[in-house]
């Protein structure tokens, strides 16, 4: 049970690592990542996995996610003249620093899992395309009429279909 949790905990940690990417490739260098001490900044796990992959400090404040939101959103409306004005009053509990014995493993399996998620989003694609295919095939022969070969039509058409669609579904799980 134990185990499966940590995964949960490190498949999050990859998402978020993943939308950290998305803001380097803006030119945003997340260097520090500020949080209430709530939710999954709550678990050893998440905020030392955090730390660890995308390199940056983690400072904890004594607040929860809606304040933390709440003064977030008045940044972004230049509520605050700056971030330390945002935060003050708020009491800092911990920093968690990234722990470099796991960073290279964290990334490692990060980019062997972002490869795999590739490829089957890929085959995903190509399923896809395939139901599009099938569905504009069944659309092109078989007449419109509400007459028995056209119900004929349609019913094995589906079969067919439907038969191409789990064979199409089992080869996008390989």
């Amino acid at each position: 049970k134990k185990y499966l949790i940590r995964a949960a905990l490190e498949g999050i940690v990859f998402s978020f690592y993943y939308g950290l990417n998305i803001l380097q490739q803006t030119g945003i260098q997340p260097n520090k990542i500020r949080s209430g001490y709530a939710n999954l900044f709550l678990s050893r796990v998440f905020s030392t996995s955090l730390a660890s992959i995308s390199g940056a400090v983690i400072e904890l404040f004594d607040t929860d996610g809606a304040q933390g939101a709440a003064r977030g959103a008045g940044i972004g409306i230049n509520y605050y003249k700056n971030p330390t004005e945002a935060l003050f009053g708020l009491k800092l509990l911990e920093k968690i620093y990234p722990d470099e014995n796991l960073t290279k493993d964290y990334i490692e399996i990060y980019n062997l899992l972002k490869s795999n998620i590739r490829k089957h989003i890929n085959n995903f694609e190509r399923y896809i395309l395939l139901i599009m295919f099938s569905v504009l095939v069944l659309s092109r022969f078989c007449p419109f009429k509400n007459d028995f070969n056209s119900y004929m039509c349609y019913s094995l058409s589906s079969t067919l279909i439907f038969i191409v669609l789990i064979i199409g579904f089992i080869f996008c799980l390989e």
